[in-house]
């Protein structure tokens, strides 16, 4: 049997050490600046942006290295002897029922943005210079610097994800000075700004109210299929249209509800998709920036613990997520991508910052624009800060000389 130290960064350490695949996808032409700013990288052993332990970045991922708590499994090594004593059913009885009034509730959790900005880590040097090789393609094919595209399942497609930052919306939209500081692209500006089109220039354009590659309950594959309507695939009918030069990708959740396979075949089927879809967004001059997903808590449609003959629990499905989340990391540190370790930046939240289904972020009562210290007590202003935070840190490195 594997220890649980071992298995805790299975599909991490594993999927780091993958070499990329030696062909790009059919319908992909990957530029040779694309290609040559990741040639120097050893197909036989990860990528290491530094060696000091808890150094927040793709390769060093908090939510894998740090999170460490019985609910953060990634093997099904709990499963013989589940019991409603389990310590993590014990949270879920107690904070869910909350959860939704998460920033007003009496267990207060005050944020801590410093360890948010920890899941959303500056570009180390290899990361950096990728995205710049990959920007520079783009530039070839019209993609615009100050847009980003939103690619995902419901967690993307619904409104709180970044809409009320929109030109127009009549949501309420409120900053900490240290979230202003975080998002600052000069002294008067953030990137909210720039996102909008405010700013002017060639460029502008409302990244807010673009259209999305999102659909509820869609897993991976979906972005990649064919639409007899679109003419294109999700993802090539969104780079088509909106035409950005970055794209925030958050899938998972869903593929991981699907599946009912072990730690290490679900790791390998979910990183091959994603690798597939990278390789898509890549090749097309657009920078993929990859983001981890929230745990999974008790969704009442399963049992907690596995019955006989198999099938889905929150147990199995709280543990699959681990590992999905994990694959996420490591293809992102394969990849030299920027990541947003969303999953770690919500972990101290209340209910780790997910609903009463289990599956889908809370929400601040005053809307998911709410950026201060009791918003983001919440999962979906949460989302919005950090992946507000990681795009202005992969523009600021795009646009560096």
């Amino acid at each position: 049997m594997k220890t649980a130290a071992g298995v805790a960064a299975l599909a991490f350490s594993t999927a780091c050490r993958s070499p990329a695949p030696s062909g790009a996808a059919p319908e992909a032409v990957v530029s040779a600046a694309v290609e040559s700013s990741a040639s120097s990288e050893s197909a036989d052993a990860p990528r290491v942006e530094s060696a000091e332990a808890g150094v927040a970045n793709a390769c060093n991922a908090p939510s894998v290295q740090l999170l460490v708590a019985p609910d953060d499994a990634r093997d099904f090594s709990r499963f013989a002897g589940c019991n409603p004593y389990e310590p993590f059913f014990a949270k879920w009885d107690e904070e869910e029922p909350t959860a939704s009034t998460c920033g007003r509730s009496a267990d207060k959790r005050h944020a801590d943005v410093a360890k948010m900005l920890d899941a959303a880590p500056p570009l180390d040097e290899t990361t950096a210079a990728h995205v710049r090789a990959i920007v520079q393609a783009g530039r070839a094919r019209g993609r615009r610097a100050n847009v980003v595209g939103l690619v995902g399942d419901s967690i993307t497609i619904d409104h709180s994800f970044l809409r009320p930052f929109a030109v127009g919306s009549p949501m309420k939209v409120t900053m900490s000075p240290a979230v202003r500081e975080a998002l600052a692209v000069d002294d008067a500006h953030t990137i909210v700004d720039v996102l909008r089109g405010t700013l002017g220039g060639d460029d502008s354009y409302d990244s807010f109210l673009a259209p999305r590659a999102a659909k509820v309950g869609a897993r991976i594959p979906w972005a990649l299929q064919y639409n007899a309507s679109m003419h294109a695939s999700p993802v090539e009918d969104l780079l088509s249209s909106v035409s950005p030069a970055y794209a925030v990708v958050m899938y998972g959740t869903n593929d991981a509800e699907w599946y009912l396979l072990s730690p290490e075949a679900l790791a390998k089927e979910f990183g091959d998709a994603l690798r597939s879809l990278v390789d898509a967004i890549e090749s097309r001059g657009v920078v993929p920036i990859l983001t981890t997903i929230p745990k999974h808590a008790r969704s009442k449609r399963f049992p907690d613990c596995p019955e006989k003959g198999g099938g889905g629990s929150n147990l199995r499905f709280a543990i699959q997520t681990n590992v999905v989340s994990a694959t996420i990391a490591a293809v992102a540190c394969e990849r030299a991508l920027p990541l947003i370790d969303y999953r770690y930046a919500i972990d101290p939240l209340l209910d780790h910052g997910v609903g009463g289904d289990g599956v889908h972020p809370t929400l601040y009562h005053l809307g998911a624009g709410v950026l201060d210290d009791d918003g983001l007590e919440c999962g979906y202003n949460v989302r919005n800060f950090v992946t507000l935070r990681m795009v202005k840190l992969v523009r600021d490195a795009a646009l560096a000389p």
